[in-house]
């Protein structure tokens, strides 16, 4: 194989466990892999051969995982189902602005705010917070049901 950045051959060794921060993850590892070293210019790359397949694999450990999606694990998975900010915040049915903050900001879904009944924290994180003061009304006895 030729080298990516000076078209050098390069030669192969085998690593055993390699950190894969080229996901966009922290937490993806993986194992028996090769990886590519160019004599020449000392680049060393991995190599892949099921690219698609693996990042397949990783997409359905973060959609089966127990616990709320961070920011970079919605990144990755946005990014895997070749989704567009804007049709990725429409399927959320939130705005792609605040979705593109929160995902930099590395807050959880959305969803993970409301499910708690804690959207003050979303909003109050990305500075976005409405706050109306006294209002002299009780709104309290308030209930609203949506149908969809």
């Amino acid at each position: 194989m030729k080298c990516y950045q000076c078209g050098e051959p390069t030669t192969i060794r085998k690593e055993k466990t390699y950190h894969y921060t080229e996901s966009g993850l922290t937490n993806v590892y993986l194992t028996n892999v090769e990886i590519m070293m160019c004599k020449s210019c000392g680049a060393e790359m991995l190599r892949l051969t099921h690219l698609e397949a693996l990042h397949a694999a990783i997409a359905r450990a973060i959609v089966l995982q127990p616990t709320p999606l961070s920011g970079t694990e919605v990144r990755f998975l946005r990014k895997h189902l070749g989704l567009k900010a804007r049709e990725w915040a429409t399927l959320l049915r939130v705005d792609t602005t605040t979705l593109s903050r929160a995902v930099t900001a590395g807050l959880d879904t959305p969803e993970h705010y409301l499910n708690d009944n804690n959207s003050y924290s979303f909003f109050a994180a990305l500075g976005d917070l409405i706050r109306t003061g006294r209002t002299d009304t009780n709104v309290g006895d308030l209930q609203v049901i949506l149908v969809e």
